[in-house]
């Protein structure tokens, strides 16, 4: 079995696995250790998806050089998973707004935040802002994704102009 078949086998049994044992959409955390994470970074040319919970992680990614979409995923290990719960929990979810943008007309993605974590469920549009707590999230999960497949909020986002 050469090498891609392979791939394509192991990151179907994991889609598969995260499919099944991720969160419904339209549910709430009854669980106080489960979580469901989506983030999408969009931009006029290309849209990355980040789907995060409990158990596994898949993105999907435009890679630029290739022209096509590059999918990773990957099991979440018991200490991924608390220190993202360490990280949720210093959020305070009351105190974010649904949209957080900047007037100027810019080329950045725009990032939309989905979280559902204890009783919360919360949708985050951010573009062309700094927000603390989700810099500090996606900081803790790029530490789980290769570098070609990392989210590209962090702390130099809004400063490239």
């Amino acid at each position: 079995m050469n090498n891609t078949m392979r791939k394509i086998i192991v990151f179907t049994i994991l889609f598969l696995i995260c499919s099944f044992t991720s969160i419904p959409s339209n549910s709430l955390i009854e669980n106080k250790d489960d979580f469901s994470i989506e983030i999408e970074e969009s931009t006029m040319f290309f849209q990355n998806t980040f789907k995060i919970s409990q158990d596994c992680i898949i993105t999907k990614f435009y890679i630029p050089q290739d022209r096509k979409y590059g999918y990773y995923s990957k099991v979440v290990s018991k200490a991924d998973k608390k220190a993202i719960i360490d990280v949720l929990d210093k959020i305070n979810f009351e105190s974010l707004r649904k949209s957080y943008s900047n007037d100027f007309a810019d080329d950045l993605p725009e990032y939309k935040f989905k979280i559902k974590y204890k009783n919360i469920d919360r949708e985050i549009h951010i573009y062309d802002v700094q927000l603390r707590p989700m810099l500090d999230l996606v900081a803790k999960i790029n530490t789980l994704l290769p570098l070609e497949y990392r989210i590209r909020y962090d702390k130099n986002y809004g400063s490239r102009r």
